[in-house]
């Protein structure tokens, strides 16, 4: 299959004459499609049942395991998305404009003065006052057009969140990452000058022994870096820091040198509610 042509091939193994009918995804008029008549003899009926009663019998006596472990579900930092647009599940479109403009994505894409502005349609009158925060692979992107010139085939979803996000001091009128399918922007071609840093966050390794951990001492999603040297400490040994926004339990690590010269650390647990 070529990119912006599909080759169909049929064939019928009674050599009778094959008929193509084609449901257009984007079409409103309705179309008849003929079903094929679906058949089963009597020892394929009889074994279906022996699977259904099995099937209902394992749902209502089977226990859970108590060594199995339960499903990871990653959520974003914006929590459970309004809208999720799979590439996969929708024919190829020439361009992503076409995917916010003829699919149901709640975006409303605009052009003044030569330049693309994305805008989000909901219920509440923030999203009409404020921009978007659009991201590509987790990095804010303020460039629509730059956004739109992203080949469609490079894209895996979209995930869009139609109502306001407040981040610190500003309000963003919603929410618009682009995921590629190789997490390299999907073509996206950045200043010269910019930088990107690969995070990776604490694992139960590190944990265990952080100074020996391989991203060495400098941890790089410490919500506050704070050094003392000598005999300074803090105003009434208290350290205040500002909580992440997301909710959860976080380890406060804290590492030192003892008189002696001795690397030591110690962990405190906090609830962000």
């Amino acid at each position: 299959m070529l990119r912006n042509k599909i080759s169909i091939f049929a064939a019928s193994a009674d050599n009778e004459e094959v008929s193509l009918q084609i449901d257009q995804d984007f079409c409103t008029r309705p179309i008849s499609l003929k079903v094929p008549l679906f058949e089963i003899d009597p020892l394929e009926s009889l074994a279906l049942l022996k699977m259904a009663q099995n099937q209902q019998i394992n749902h209502a006596y089977k226990t859970q395991d108590s060594l199995e472990q339960e499903p990871t579900i990653f959520l974003p930092f914006y929590g459970e998305v309004f809208k999720s647009i799979n590439f996969d599940y929708y024919i190829p479109l020439d361009s992503l404009i076409q995917y916010f403009t003829d699919l149901p994505s709640w975006v409303k894409v605009t052009r003044k003065d030569g330049q693309y502005h994305f805008q989000l349609i909901g219920k509440q009158a923030e999203l009409k006052l404020f921009d978007p925060l659009v991201m590509v692979d987790w990095v804010p992107v303020d460039d629509a057009n730059a956004i739109l010139s992203i080949k469609p085939w490079n894209v895996k979803k979209i995930d869009i969140l139609n109502e306001p996000y407040i981040h610190g001091d500003i309000l963003y009128g919603g929410i618009i990452n682009i995921l590629s399918k190789n997490n390299d922007f999907g073509g996206l071609r950045f200043p010269q000058s910019a930088m990107f840093l690969n995070i990776a966050f604490y694992d139960q390794n590190i944990l265990e022994d952080p100074w020996n951990n391989p991203f060495g001492e400098a941890s790089q999603n410490t919500l506050l870096w704070k050094t003392f040297y000598g005999k300074e400490t803090a105003p009434n040994n208290i350290i205040n820091l500002k909580a992440p926004q997301a909710k959860g339990n976080y380890n406060l690590l804290f590492q030192y040198l003892d008189n002696q010269q001795n690397k030591k650390f110690f962990f405190k647990e906090i609830r962000v509610n």
